[in-house]
């Protein structure tokens, strides 16, 4: 099977999957350490993209929302105040690359031969 998975040039690090929470536009391994900005949300393996059009999506999103963060509070005439504050960290979308990797399966393990295996 074919997929895609996004690189980052410099460092070399793919875009890790996640757990829900806190979006791929906060990584950026240039700037931050992924643990330290994902810790429990990274389930360790990287993000996997069927077709190289998702890939290429993902890479636009990322770039075009730099650490966006948004928040608010109400104003004391009692209205609700959003603020939206953006971190420009000077990324660029040629900071990512689309890896082609061909996964293929190399045989089956039962549930028992697991059990036997712990």
């Amino acid at each position: 099977m074919i997929y895609y998975m996004i690189r980052h040039v410099e460092t070399k690090e793919f875009m890790p999957q996640l757990r829900l929470g806190k979006g791929y536009s906060h990584w950026n391994p240039a700037k931050a350490d992924t643990k330290e900005i994902f810790g429990d949300k990274l389930l360790g393996v990287p993000r996997l993209f069927g077709t190289i059009r998702n890939a290429h999506w993902a890479i636009t999103a990322w770039n075009a929302v730099p650490n966006a963060r948004a928040g608010g509070h109400r104003s004391y005439d009692g209205e609700w105040d959003d603020t939206l504050t953006i971190t420009n960290d000077d990324r660029k979308r040629t900071d990512l690359e689309i890896v082609l990797v061909n996964i293929e399966e190399t045989g089956v393990v039962s549930i028992q031969e697991i059990k036997r295996r712990k």
